[in-house]
């Protein structure tokens, strides 16, 4: 059988504060990449030196994408995947360092599971120093005992409803689902549409040990920390409101993504489950912006377990009914706005 190969991909932007240490814990890797696939966003720091250095120095290709337009994450993302030529597809941030067996631990995975299309680890969260916060990010994001075992059970769509699970920065898929993937829909984070797509399509799996140190960082784009529920719904209204639309629009985007599967992975069930999903973030939106009958629906969606199979149950209540705060004079449900 032959040996599968790994492509990482790396994007980067304006990241020469913490790139050399995340490039520096690829090159050691005990199972080295086939190729590292950068693709920058438009820098307009020292970043395109530092990879460019960097190259000389690794046996292994570094192939460098420049965007003359910055793109933003998810679309930088789809481009480097687009890029890679390897069986494997390892992404990367460019803040982050990766334990020294990760590609090993990947490799090892896929070739233990050969019907294994997409998989993702745990993270140790760190400060901008490296030291432990005291935290991993499954613990984070609430990915509770009970949803990982579903996921080992082999049904991580029941958990990805709920919520997504799935870090860009410690995923790793099979190259054969770009043409499902690609492109990731407008405003649809990058991880999270892989993730539901590939859950569909075939077999997602978990490797419960950290394998990267996640930064956190005054910069992150997505940061992860450890909130309470009453430091959760503190986000000002636009930031819910657009963040709730973003998925909604990546939920209405997967029936037509599906089309392309056999009828017996694009069942009616699921398709009818994807589209009770959209519905209930479009409830999760008028609940946040207060719009006439907004309790009434959401005392439907509770009768109907809606918030349990397709949020994070009573906690997503808890986070709907408390009145998000208002950063913008025109924010449905402000003062000014009445």
């Amino acid at each position: 059988m032959p040996q599968l190969t790994i492509s990482v991909a790396l994007c980067t932007c304006n990241g020469e504060k913490y790139l050399r240490e995340q490039l520096e814990s690829i090159a050691r890797q005990t199972r080295q990449p086939n190729e590292l696939v950068v693709c920058d966003d438009a820098s307009t720091d020292r970043t395109i030196e530092i990879i460019r250095d960097f190259s000389a120095t690794v046996a292994f290709p570094v192939r460098l994408f420049i965007n003359e337009q910055r793109l933003g994450s998810s679309r930088n993302f789809e481009r480097a995947i687009g890029f890679c030529l390897r069986d494997i597809i390892a992404l990367s941030d460019q803040d982050d360092v990766w334990a020294l067996n990760k590609l090993d631990s990947i490799k090892s995975l896929f070739d233990s599971y050969p019907d294994t299309d997409a998989l993702f680890t745990d993270a140790e969260i760190v400060d901008q120093t490296l030291q432990p916060m005291g935290y991993r990010l499954w613990d984070a994001i609430k990915f509770s005992a009970k949803e990982r075992r579903e996921v080992e059970d082999g049904d991580v769509i029941r958990t990805l409803l709920r919520h997504n699970v799935v870090s860009g920065a410690t995923m790793a898929f099979r190259a054969e689902l770009r043409p499902l993937v690609l492109p990731v829909p407008e405003g649809a984070v990058h991880d999270a549409w892989i993730a539901l797509l590939a859950a569909v399509a075939g077999q997602v799996r978990i490797i419960a040990q950290p394998l990267i140190l996640y930064r956190q960082h005054s910069t992150n784009q997505i940061g992860v920390t450890k909130f309470s529920l009453a430091e959760r719904i503190q986000r000002p209204c636009e930031q819910r409101i657009r963040d709730a639309r973003a998925v909604l629009r990546m939920y209405e985007s997967v029936p037509d993504r599906l089309r392309q599967l056999p009828a017996s992975e694009a069942t009616p069930a699921l398709l009818d489950d994807f589209f009770r999903k959209a519905g209930h973030i479009r409830v999760r939106i008028k609940v946040i912006t207060r719009e006439a009958g907004w309790l009434r629906s959401m005392a439907a969606e509770i009768m109907r377990g809606h918030y349990h199979r397709y949020s994070t149950g009573w906690w997503g209540v808890g986070n709907d009914l408390v009145r998000c705060r208002p950063s913008h004079p025109l924010v449905p449900g402000s003062r000014s706005d009445k």
